[in-house]
């Protein structure tokens, strides 16, 4: 019979490993195909947001307006 072996939980390494960690960012592995997209991408979806809520505001005003 083999002596019984308790394992630490997986999220935690024990005190004498070394822990890899990969580089932030979206793109890991070898076979990912996307990487981090450019931060000028991020203000573009909130300008877009901004300006769709706003023409969405303005239109609900507008047809409150006329009674419809």
């Amino acid at each position: 019979m083999s002596p019984l072996i308790i394992e630490p939980p997986l999220g935690e390494p024990l005190p004498t490993e070394t822990v890899q960690r990969p580089p932030p960012g979206l793109a890991r592995g070898a076979g990912a195909r996307w990487a981090e997209a450019p931060p000028w991408v991020f203000y573009a979806v909130i300008a877009l947001a901004v300006v769709g809520g706003l023409t969405w505001a303005v239109a609900g005003l507008r047809s409150r307006r006329r009674g419809t």
